[in-house]
C-alpha cells in the first residue's frame, strides 16, 4: 500500500493488523497483505461510527477531525464525507491478538489521541508505539494521551526525523534489543 511505513515490516515476514476504514485502500490491503488481519473500521476512544473527510486528491489526508476537513476546504481540496464503523483498539486486539505486539503505529491526521484512549495498554503492551503529530498537536498532548491510557515512558522515548531518511527496519530492531532510549533520525 502507497506510503505504508508497516510494508518493510510485512516484507520482513511480520504480520499485524491493518485499520483501514476507506474501501478503495481496504481493498489495497487485501491485496497486498494476504498473512495480515485487515479490518475496514476506523479506530476511536469508543465503538460506534464517525463521519470520515476524505480528500480524494491527496492519499492519507483523510481524517475523522472537522478541523482538519475545513482546513484542507480553506486550501481549496474537495472533501467528500463517509460514514465509516468505529472500533477501539482494545477491542479488536481483544478479537485478534494472541502474542505479543511487537509495535502500535497510530497515524490519523489529527485524531491520534482519541485512537489511544480506546487502547487497553494495561492489557496490550506493544513494545513499540509509534504515533504521529499532525499540524498543531504537540508532544506533550501524546504523551498525556499515552499516560491516560497507562502507558509509563516508552522504552524509546521520542524518534525526531531531522531529514529525509528514517531507520531501516535492521536499525529499530537493533536499536530495541540494545534498550535505546531515544532515536535521532539524519538524512
Amino acid at each position: 500500500v502507497e506510503h505504508s511505513v508497516t510494508k518493510a515490516f510485512y516484507d520482513a515476514g511480520w504480520r499485524g493488523i491493518n485499520v483501514e476504514p476507506l474501501p478503495a485502500f481496504h481493498q489495497e490491503f487485501l491485496q497486498q497483505r494476504p498473512r495480515d488481519i485487515n479490518l475496514a473500521v476506523a479506530a476511536g476512544s469508543t465503538d460506534g461510527s464517525l463521519t470520515l473527510y476524505d480528500i480524494p486528491l491527496v492519499n492519507g489526508w483523510a481524517s475523522p477531525d472537522p478541523d482538519v476537513a475545513e482546513a484542507h476546504r480553506a486550501e481549496g481540496f474537495e472533501v467528500s464525507e463517509l460514514t465509516v464503523p468505529v472500533r477501539t483498539l482494545a477491542g479488536i486486539c481483544a478479537e485478534h491478538v494472541r502474542a505479543d505486539i511487537h509495535f502500535l503505529k497510530v497515524d490519523v491526521e489529527g485524531y491520534e489521541a482519541e485512537v489511544l484512549r480506546g487502547m487497553d495498554f494495561a492489557r496490550f503492551r506493544p513494545w513499540i508505539v509509534v504515533v504521529e503529530a499532525s499540524a498543531g498537536q504537540l508532544e506533550d498532548e501524546m504523551r498525556l494521551a499515552l499516560s491516560h491510557a497507562g502507558v509509563a515512558p516508552p522504552r524509546i522515548e521520542s524518534v525526531r526525523r531531522l531529514g529525509g531518511v528514517l531507520p531501516s527496519v535492521e536499525e529499530i530492531v537493533a536499536a530495541v534489543e540494545a534498550g535505546v532510549d531515544d532515536m535521532e533520525v539524519a538524512s
